[in-house]
Formats: structure tokens, sequence, C-alpha cells
């Protein structure tokens, strides 16, 4: 048996039905119990979660929970509170010694059951390091001793959540520091349980930026070439960008894939959308030309300045 949980609203209801369809079929050989934490989301949502199960022969649990808790906690647009629910799961999930959570804008490819293993003795989670996790702005800004992980997915040790009051401790660094919760969920783990992680390979979470030249830019030049040799079959796909893989505009090489489980059960109701409205295409373009305009103009400048003669 594998505990997984999901968090969502009902904006992510879609995103979090293409991750647990990749999951099962992809790990075929085991039983699930998925536990999807949310403050309340319709009855045509529910009942998509139920067909699924149905198709898998899994069971899958809808947890709906009291945000009350998070009330005055940093949020956004990009952010919202349902990013917090995920605190809540050793008071959710009382009977289990661990689950594994998985942000919904993830496909899974091969099988769960290494990361599942993983001994968390004495420990409070399982993560993978953060993309830009050798940018050293995270750990001076939280002052950390450990390497700064991304929480898109995290085994959790659910006895060590409760016996060290864990929860209670993210809520109230998250309410007392405002100014470093820049990714508040994110941060605020980061920081309340410094010391206390396990770190697992990249191949399950595989990070947005791990597919770009920006790997040279934040990560240290000796985990290129295991980066990227990993980044060939990776177990998670984490689209942890804004573009996310249900636009059009989405450039991860792993699309194609997300697209594929999308579209496997008609109940999923997936449609293509476009990130990018035309108004916003007509003004980035407009902004690229003056750029261009702009360079032209300065080097014209100085070209003029250079050649006047002073007598």
């Amino acid at each position: 048996m594998i505990n997984i949980s999901l968090c969502t609203d009902e904006n992510f209801v879609m995103p979090a039905l293409v991750c647990l369809t990749s999951i099962f079929e992809n790990n075929k050989g085991e039983h699930f119990s998925v536990y999807i934490l949310t403050d309340g989301i319709s009855e045509k949502a529910k009942s998509k979660f139920s067909r699924l199960a149905d198709t898998y022969k899994q069971d899958i649990y809808i947890k709906t929970i009291d945000k009350r808790c998070f009330e005055g906690l940093s949020v956004n647009e990009r952010f919202p509170v349902s990013m917090y629910y995920r605190f809540l799961l050793p008071d959710m999930l009382q009977k289990e010694e661990k689950v594994l959570y998985l942000d919904c804008d993830i496909i899974v490819r091969h099988s769960l059951k290494p990361l599942y293993d993983i001994d968390l003795y004495g420990k409070a989670l399982a993560a993978v390091v953060a993309e830009s996790c050798d940018d050293i702005v995270f750990e001076n800004t939280l002052l950390l001793e450990g390497k700064y992980f991304n929480s898109g997915v995290l085994l959790l040790n659910l006895e060590y959540w409760r016996k060290n009051g864990i929860t209670k401790k993210l809520i109230e660094w998250v309410a007392a520091n405002p100014d470093k919760c820049s990714l508040p969920d994110q941060n605020a783990l980061n920081k309340v349980l410094d010391g206390s992680v396990v770190y697992a390979d990249y191949t399950y979470n595989f990070q947005e930026w791990w597919f770009r030249d920006s790997l040279v830019s934040y990560m240290h030049y000796s985990k290129w070439n295991e980066i990227r040799e990993c980044g060939k079959d990776p177990v998670v796909v984490h689209f942890c960008e804004s573009v996310k893989p249900w636009f059009a505009e989405c450039k991860n090489p792993y699309q194609n894939e997300f697209l594929h489980y999308a579209n496997l059960h008609d109940f999923i109701g997936f449609k293509l959308q476009k990130r990018y409205g035309f108004t916003y295409q007509c003004a980035n373009f407009v902004d690229r030309i003056g750029l261009k305009f702009r360079y032209w103009a300065e080097r014209w400048q100085k070209n003029i300045v250079k050649n006047i003669k002073i007598s």
C-alpha cells in the first residue's frame, strides 16, 4: 500500500486528475490510497475522482479541511491558500505513518516504490533539492544549514510531525516572517525542518529549470552532468513554472506526455488553453520592437558622439 496526497481547489482539479492518471498507468502493480485535501470542490469534480478510482480500482478519498487556521498568512495569485493544506496531513491522516505528497502540476513516469521506501527514521521528510538550491540567496535569507529543497514532492514522516508539533511550528513561522515568504510554504518547510531532511535523487522531482540553460546559472557545475543524464528519463516531472503543460506555449520536453494522460479519459475534460491572449501578444511584440529600436538608437548615438571633433 502506498499513501498519496494531493491538495487542490476547483481550479486544479484537472491537473490533479492527470497527475493521478500518470501514477496509476505507470504503477499498475501497486495499490494506492489517495487523499485529496481541499476546502471544498464541486460534486462534478468529486464524481471525476470517483470515476478515476473505479477505472483503476484504486482508493481515492476526498478530505475537506478547515482553512481558517491559515487566515492572515501570505498568499497571492500564484500561491493560493491551498499551498498550505499539506501542513495538515498529519492531522488529517491520523492512522498513517507516512504519505507521499505531490503537487498537482506533476506527471509520474515510472514506479514510485523506491521513493516511498526511503528510510525516514528520525527525519521529518524526504525531498529533492530545489532547481536553484545553489543560489545562496535562499540559504542566506533563511540561515539554512542544509540544502534548500523543493516542496512539490515530499515523503512525510507523519509520526515525526505529530510528535514534534510540526504543523503548528510551520503556521507560526509563516505568520511571524512575512518578509521571508517569497515562496511561503516552501520557505517555511525549509526553515522549520532544516536538519531533518533526507535528500532524494533528482529523478523524483525533476524541475523546469533543469531542462534549460538556467541550470548553468543556479546549480554548481559538478552537478550538471548528473542532472542532464537524469533529465533523459526522470521518474517525476514537475512543471513548476508559470507556463504549465496545459498551455499551448509550454516548452517543456515532457508536455506531450502530460497531454497523453490528459486525453486518456474523456471525463477529465481536458482542453488545451492559451496562456497569453492576443492583447498580451501584441504588447509583447511592441515591447520587443521597442527594445530593438532602443539598441540601434544607442549605437547610432554613440557613433555620432565618436565622430564629433572637438576643436
